[in-house]
């Protein structure tokens, strides 16, 4: 996050006044391995995630003095408005905005100008592509911008510190590319980078899955371990040490899911895997060509379908730094 945060600034608008463009990257699960619940009720992880093109944008300035401060959130000074899905009135954006806006105030920062943040919705919502948490750390790094005087952000720590509270993978969009993730997901340290791989990222239409119900049916299968194996990955893509533990559980509540991750295997992927609690599997093609071929494909079938490439830690920082 050291790059992303030395990188950050703001554009002029044509009214002069800040603006701060950033890229929300989603992601894909590479590698999910689950344990047992513990006394605490959430489940011990080791995953690799990995950020790809597929992404939200998020763009944010300061109000005009000549537009109506009304409407803004209760818990932070900003107004959000959302192009593409509609948000709950309680998401990710406006927690992390909250959190941060409570932790200047604790440091004395107690003026805080009213913002404008605008959302562009790509990345589809319960598809186990982390869209919601990317969303949530693009609102951290440009309100943090836009509120903190000398255009100094808070210590990595702090800006950390709040992404755990909101989500157990939003720590990881901190820092992006290739990385492992233990613990809750939380724990975040960066692997060697993945080398440049298209994905053609697949869902069915109109299923949407809940986090809680993958996991709930994952504890009714027998023989979970405590502890999850940890990934042994090797830096290139091999299904030896790819997988995920929620694929079985999460297509037996859903079948849909399971239909949309075999057409993309038929429509040519090397390796098809579902991401995260799904409901959005993802495959691997050798180019470009072959990537967009098979949306097509896909699409035709009544699928969801997105190309895109895999995203280094390097061009995640600079999408958190300014979008041009």
């Amino acid at each position: 996050m050291s790059d992303a945060r030395r990188r950050v600034r703001a554009t002029q608008s044509a009214e002069g006044s800040e603006v701060v463009r950033l890229r929300a990257h989603a992601k894909v699960n590479l590698a999910l391995r689950v344990g047992a619940p513990g006394a605490d009720g959430y489940h011990p992880l080791a995953t690799v995630f990995q950020t790809i093109s597929l992404a939200d944008r998020l763009i944010a300035r300061p109000l005009r003095a000549d537009e109506p401060a009304d409407g803004l959130h209760p818990g932070a000074p900003l107004r959000l408005s959302v192009e593409g899905v509609p948000l709950p009135e309680h998401n990710t954006v406006t927690h992390a905005a909250t959190l941060l806006a409570d932790l200047l105030r604790a440091r004395g920062e107690t003026i805080l100008r009213p913002l404008s943040v605008h959302l562009k919705k790509r990345v589809p919502i319960g598809a186990g592509l982390g869209g919601g948490s990317s969303d949530a750390v693009a609102a951290l790094v440009a309100c943090a911008r836009l509120w903190s005087p000398g255009a100094t952000l808070p210590p990595h720590d702090d800006l950390a510190g709040i992404a755990r509270q909101v989500g157990a993978d939003v720590p990881y969009f901190l820092v992006g590319g290739t990385a492992m993730g233990t613990g809750k997901g939380d724990r975040i340290v960066p692997l060697q980078e993945l080398p440049r791989q298209w994905l053609v990222i697949v869902a069915p239409c109109s299923v949407s899955v809940l986090t809680t119900a993958a996991y709930a049916a994952f504890d009714g299968a027998p023989g979970t371990a405590d502890e999850p194996e940890t990934p042994g990955y090797t830096g290139v893509l091999d299904r030896a040490w790819m997988g995920n533990d929620l694929h079985a559980a999460v297509i037996e509540l859903h079948p849909e899911v399971e239909k949309a991750r075999l057409a993309l295997r038929a429509a040519g992927a090397g390796i098809a895997q579902m991401s995260g609690s799904g409901a959005a599997s993802f495959g691997t093609f050798a180019d470009r060509r072959s990537a967009r071929r098979a949306v097509g494909v896909l699409r035709a079938g009544g699928f969801r379908a997105w190309a895109c490439v895999t995203v280094s830690r390097d061009q995640h920082a600079r999408a958190l730094s300014n979008l041009d």
